[in-house]
């Protein structure tokens, strides 16, 4: 990344709201990315307040390696909004005191009142709850705090071009205070030694499903197609992440009479999860809606096939190197499967997802948003 000198370090404050709800996933490897890559640069000074926290990310090596300034404690406190309440006491308090900040990246829906800050910015990952309300208890609770920040933030980060659609959508923003900035993706690296266990639990080819299960990732409609399309004659179905399958999951996969070909592994490492994927016969991503969809790529950075939804913002991310189906037409997902599955591009379509994933950066994404900050403050 180039490093301008300047006269003065800016400084870039990123809060404790996403850690508090979350110990992994995309948004929190979001603010993770941004923050290690930016403490790289010179003349910044990257700051993350994460309170009480049990993160994946190893926030203690960054602040070894790269200068990043980390103000959090390990604790085996579970992420929630228990969790996060005390870390707003606790970090508001030290912002109170930090002085002003150049930049304030929120990292969820809430700007914390403490911070004092020359420009505030915010990330619009995704407006699911706006799409589909009536998957979400909080939903109203969501874009009410949302339609506050976007009021008062001096740009919002889109990372996706159906993330800026959605949010000059359902919010009053002018356009000019938006900004399409693509996340990155993680190349995997296969270490099989690491992952023997999975390795060995392995008894057929398999479709694979990555993440968490909400209502609007739409497991459950993938489950009803593997077994009504008959696919759990010769396939096993994997679903790695989201934790362990609820009892109502449980007894949704009994009713379809697929228990023995429905395997499920909790939480995994790196390791695991390369080697899920690049053993996968096919990746499925059934999700309404995404608005990026990290996993996807992930997949086609190991050579897996993938089929996504359509509605999603997958076909803007990977392109032709994907299949498609229609999540809203009944039957499309056991066609899409029976298409994926007997692909005779599948060797073409490997090509194009290993050049299609190489476009997405996490250093790109940095250096992207830090020229946005530099813009803002005028430098």
């Amino acid at each position: 990344m180039r490093q301008a000198r300047l006269h003065t370090s800016m400084r870039i404050l990123y809060d404790h709201q996403a850690f508090s709800l979350q110990n992994l996933g995309g948004i929190t490897v979001y603010y993770f990315e941004l923050a290690t890559r930016l403490s790289h640069v010179r003349d910044v000074s990257a700051e993350v307040h994460l309170g009480l926290h049990n993160s994946v990310y190893s926030f203690e090596e960054a602040a070894v390696e790269t200068g990043l300034r980390v103000v959090g404690w390990r604790s085996k406190m579970r992420p929630g909004l228990e969790r996060y309440a005390v870390n707003e006491v606790l970090t508001g308090a030290i912002a109170a005191f930090s002085g002003q900040y150049d930049v304030y990246h929120t990292t969820l829906y809430r700007r914390m009142p403490t911070v004092r800050a020359r420009v505030t910015v915010a990330t619009n990952h995704d407006c699911t709850q706006e799409r589909y309300p009536e998957f979400f208890k909080d939903a109203g609770r969501v874009t009410r705090a949302k339609r506050a920040l976007y009021r008062e933030t001096d740009m919002i980060f889109c990372v996706s071009k159906i993330s800026q659609r959605d949010v000059l959508t359902y919010y009053n923003v002018d356009p000019a205070r938006t900004r399409v900035i693509n996340q990155g993706v993680p190349h995997l690296r296969r270490d099989p030694d690491s992952a023997r266990e999975f390795i060995a639990s392995l008894r057929r080819p398999y479709l694979l499903y990555v993440g968490a299960r909400y209502s609007y990732k739409n497991f459950a409609g993938l489950v009803e197609a593997f077994a009504t399309g008959g696919f759990s004659q010769d396939y096993d179905l994997i679903a790695v992440g989201g934790g362990n399958f609820t009892q109502a999951e449980k007894s949704e996969i009994a009713r379809h009479g697929v228990e023995r070909a429905v395997l499920q592994w909790g939480f995994v490492n790196d390791a695991v999860l390369a080697e899920a994927y690049s053993r996968a016969t096919l990746f499925v991503s059934p999700s309404f809606y995404e608005g990026f969809g990290l996993p996807p790529l992930e997949a086609l950075t190991v050579g897996c096939p993938v089929l996504a939804s359509s509605t999603a913002s997958v076909p803007e991310i990977c392109g032709d190197a994907a299949m498609y189906f229609n999540p809203t037409q009944p039957g499309d997902l056991v066609r899409g499967l029976g298409d994926a599955l007997n692909d005779p591009e599948r060797d073409g379509r490997r090509i194009r997802g290993f050049i299609q994933a190489a476009r997405y950066s996490w250093q790109t994404n940095a250096e992207k948003t830090l020229a946005v900050y530099r813009e803002l403050l005028g430098q």
